[in-house]
């Protein structure tokens, strides 16, 4: 009972640690990223968002953020992140779409407009989480199958 309550010594984190990366990017706070020293930073590029119906394209809440993280020299590792709820095989985002095609689009769609001028991203994280259950029940397989080959392909 009294080691479960005994002081424990804390340690900083190293500035190495924290440096160059930052975990999710938050507009509005990039200059405290450059205060920090920090360059790259994540973000989900939510499909759900981007594509909230089919064929309803909305990509500029990311160029703009995409903006305001070069003003402060930060780099954005962005991650295709979640479904479409009109895609998916469920009824949320966490789900995975009915159609491989559709995540195909999604992914094709993103990455060909990011990849080159203006803002020539070069790293993409597909997907975020998938060992949490209620994304995908821990079908491995479909995970890998369904969306991992096919960001990695396309």
């Amino acid at each position: 009972k009294d080691k479960v309550f005994e002081k424990s010594e804390s340690k900083a984190v190293p500035y190495e640690y924290i440096r160059d990366f930052f975990v999710i990017c938050h507009p509005g706070f990039f200059p405290v990223y450059q205060e920090l020293g920090v360059h790259w930073c994540q973000s989900d590029f939510t499909w759900d968002r981007i594509e909230s119906s089919p064929g309803k394209i909305d990509f500029q809440w990311i160029d703009d953020m995409i903006e305001e993280a070069r003003k402060y020299d930060v780099s954005i590792l962005p991650i295709l992140d979640y479904c479409a709820r009109w895609a998916s095989i469920g009824d949320t985002t966490n789900y995975p779409p009915r159609k491989r095609a559709y995540w195909e689009r999604y992914v094709k769609r993103t990455v060909s407009r990011y990849s080159v001028s203006p803002y020539n991203i070069k790293y993409y994280q597909p997907w975020s989480e998938p060992n949490i259950l209620h994304n995908w029940g821990l079908d491995w397989e479909k995970y890998i199958d369904e969306v991992m080959i096919p960001a990695v392909e396309t």
